[in-house]
């Protein structure tokens, strides 16, 4: 193979890395898309949840976790000496699901009220 047939061959294979790299880049765009537009449905969920339910720490059930966000954020994290943690713009605390048993009764003594919200569905595969 000569030179030119050589330069025309990296070409080639840099139009096809292009191409190939637009199209990763365009996949990649459209899942962040999807990835905030399911964000954005789970706060308004969890802000809708927390509006009916005003005087009650909301723990919230995401995978193998509980949740807590919102106004009762500091006061559940304290009652059970768990550190409060920011996410985004999100400020929330959390813990295993396997300690609600031995979290769940510190939180009632401590004088709070306390709604949990469990996940039925799968919220990503």
């Amino acid at each position: 193979m000569d030179y030119k047939e050589t330069i025309k061959e990296i070409q080639l294979l840099n139009e096809v890395v292009k191409s190939n790299t637009d199209a990763i880049n365009a996949a990649t765009k459209s899942r962040d898309m999807a990835i905030q537009r399911i964000e954005e449905l789970r706060e308004n969920y969890v802000k809708d949840i927390q509006s009916k339910h005003k005087d009650a720490a909301i723990l919230f059930r995401c995978g193998d976790f509980y949740e807590c966000r919102g106004d009762y954020v500091e006061q559940v994290a304290n009652a059970i000496g768990i550190t409060v943690t920011k996410i985004g713009k999100r400020v929330c605390c959390g813990f295993p699901h396997y300690a609600l048993d031995s979290y769940l009764p510190k939180l009632v003594r401590s004088g709070l009220r306390v709604a949990i919200c469990d996940q039925c569905d799968e919220l990503m595969p």
